[in-house]
C-alpha cells in the first residue's frame, strides 16, 4: 500500500466533493485531528483508516476492503448525516462509532470495538435510529456500558420477515449478575423496547450473547421464529388469541453448556391489548412467559409487570432462547395449565389453584429421584428440595402469600416448569 497524504483528503472534503474514494491507501488520523468527508465515502480494496482522532462522514459509507476498512485505533467515526446507509461488499469494523441523529440503515454487517476489555462506550446512539435491516451488529467490548444512548435505539425488526437483525455482544469475562441492555425500539411507533439480559454466572473469555426481537402479526402471531414448528399448547389449541404479539430470540456463543440468563423485556400496549388493534383475549396481569423447548411451548419462570409493560423471565436456558408470553388464566385449569410441554417427565400439581398448600408428584420412566426449586413471580428462589424419591410427593407453600409461583422440576434432564396459583381466603 502507498501512503495517502492527510492534507490531500482534507482538500477533497473542503472542496465539496459528493463522493470520496479511498483505494489501496493507508490514512492515519492523528489524535486531536478531525477529518470530515462531506457526502458519500467509498472505501475500495486496500483502503485502510487508522483513526486516532475523529472521522466525520455526512453521507453513505461503503466498504469493499476485506480487512474491514479500519485498524485497531483509539479514535472514533462519527456519522452525522440525516439519513445514511452503511453498505458495500464487505463488513466494516469501526474502532468506535457515534451516530449523531437521524436514521442509519445497515446494508452490510458491522463490528464495533477491538477488545473485550475496552472501557467506556463503543457505540453511541445519541438520538439516532439504527436499523439492522436483517444484518448483524457485533460489539467486541464486554463492558455493559459499551452501548450508550440519549433517545436513540436499535431496530431489530426492520424490513425482515422474522425481524432477525441481531446484536451480538462480547461478554467475555463478565462477572456474575452483569446486566447487558440491548436498546431495541420500533421506528414506526417511536417506541423504546429495551431487552435486559442478566448473566447469573460468570462468562468465559471470548463468550458472546446475541439478541433480537420483532413484533408478530396481530392475526395469528406469524411469522414464527426460525426453528419453531407450531404455536399450540399441549392440548393442540392455537395460542395466538391469548399470546403477546412479540417474540424475543436470545442465544449464546462459547458459553458453558447449560448456561442460563434472566431477562427483562418491554413490549407495546398494542401487542397485547385487543382494544388497540390486537385481536387478543388477554388479561395483561396473567401474562406468563413461555419458551420453545424444541418440540413444544413450555412455561418459563417469571411474569408481567402491567404498569411497566414488561416481562421478566428467570433461569432461561440460552439453548432454549425463543421467548414470548401467553395469558395463563385463559388456558386450561389445574396442572394442565402449568405444563405446556412434556417429554418423558410428568409433573402433577394439586390442588392448583390452592388456598393452602400445593403437592407435587412426578412420574419418570427412568429416574428414581427428582429435585424441585420454587420461585416467586419475580424469579426469586424461595426453596429447594433435592433427591426426592420417585414414589414420594412434595408438599409446600402453606405459608405463601396469594400470588403466582413456579416449580422447576428436574429428574436427570431438562427441568419442567409448573405454574402455581395461590389464592386468598
Amino acid at each position: 500500500m502507498k501512503p495517502c497524504l492527510l492534507a490531500f483528503l482534507l482538500l477533497l472534503a473542503l472542496t465539496g466533493y459528493s463522493q470520496t474514494f479511498i483505494n489501496r491507501s493507508v490514512v492515519t488520523i492523528r489524535p486531536g485531528t478531525i477529518l470530515t468527508i462531506k457526502g458519500n465515502w467509498i472505501n475500495g480494496q486496500g483502503g485502510v483508516f487508522a483513526v486516532n482522532g475523529a472521522l466525520h462522514v455526512s453521507g453513505d459509507l461503503e466498504n469493499h476492503d476485506p480487512a474491514y476498512g479500519f485498524r485497531n485505533a483509539t479514535g472514533k467515526v462519527v456519522l452525522n448525516g440525516r439519513v445514511q446507509v452503511i453498505g458495500g461488499s464487505r463488513p466494516v469494523h469501526f474502532p468506535m462509532l457515534e451516530l449523531t441523529g437521524g436514521v442509519k440503515t445497515l446494508e452490510q454487517s458491522v463490528m464495533v470495538g477491538f477488545g473485550e476489555r475496552e472501557a467506556g462506550y463503543r457505540l453511541l446512539l445519541q438520538s439516532a435510529i439504527l436499523k439492522l435491516n436483517t444484518h448483524t451488529l457485533t460489539l467486541h467490548a464486554s463492558s455493559p456500558a459499551a452501548i450508550q444512548r440519549t433517545t436513540g435505539f436499535i431496530e431489530s425488526e426492520s424490513n425482515s420477515s422474522e425481524g432477525l437483525g441481531r446484536v451480538v455482544w462480547n461478554v467475555g469475562r463478565a462477572a456474575p449478575q452483569t446486566a447487558y441492555v440491548f436498546p431495541f425500539g420500533n421506528s414506526r411507533t417511536q417506541s423504546y423496547l429495551p431487552l435486559t439480559v442478566i448473566l447469573p454466572q460468570s462468562a468465559p473469555a471470548r463468550a458472546y450473547l446475541s439478541a433480537a426481537t420483532y413484533a408478530a402479526s396481530a392475526t395469528g402471531n406469524r411469522p414464527l421464529p426460525a426453528g419453531v414448528l407450531h404455536f399450540k399448547d399441549a392440548s393442540g389449541r392455537e395460542l395466538a388469541p391469548r399470546a403477546l404479539d412479540r417474540f424475543w430470540i436470545v442465544g449464546g456463543q462459547d458459553m458453558p453448556a447449560g448456561a442460563t440468563v434472566h431477562l427483562s423485556a418491554v413490549y407495546r400496549d398494542a401487542e397485547w391489548n385487543g382494544g388497540q388493534g390486537a385481536p387478543n383475549t388477554i388479561s395483561e396481569k396473567n401474562l406468563t412467559p413461555m419458551y420453545w423447548d424444541g418440540g413444544g411451548w413450555a412455561t418459563a419462570a417469571g411474569g408481567a409487570n402491567a404498569s411497566a409493560n414488561s416481562l421478566s423471565v428467570s433461569g432461561l436456558l440460552l439453548a432454549k432462547g425463543i421467548v414470548t408470553a401467553h395469558d395463563s388464566g385463559a388456558a386450561a385449569s389445574g396442572s394442565e395449565a402449568a405444563l405446556l410441554s412434556e417429554s418423558g417427565l410428568k409433573v402433577m400439581a394439586y390442588p392448583n389453584p390452592s388456598r393452602q398448600a400445593f403437592t407435587l408428584s412426578v412420574r419418570h420412566s427412568r429416574e428414581e429421584v427428582w429435585s424441585v426449586r420454587i420461585f416467586d413471580a419475580l424469579g426469586r428462589l424461595l426453596e429447594t428440595r433435592k433427591d426426592i424419591s420417585a414414589a414420594a410427593t412434595f408438599t409446600f407453600g402453606a405459608a405463601y402469600r396469594p400470588g403466582v409461583y413456579y416449580a422447576s422440576v428436574s429428574a436427570g434432564g431438562e427441568p419442567k416448569i409448573v405454574k402455581l396459583v395461590k389464592t386468598g381466603d
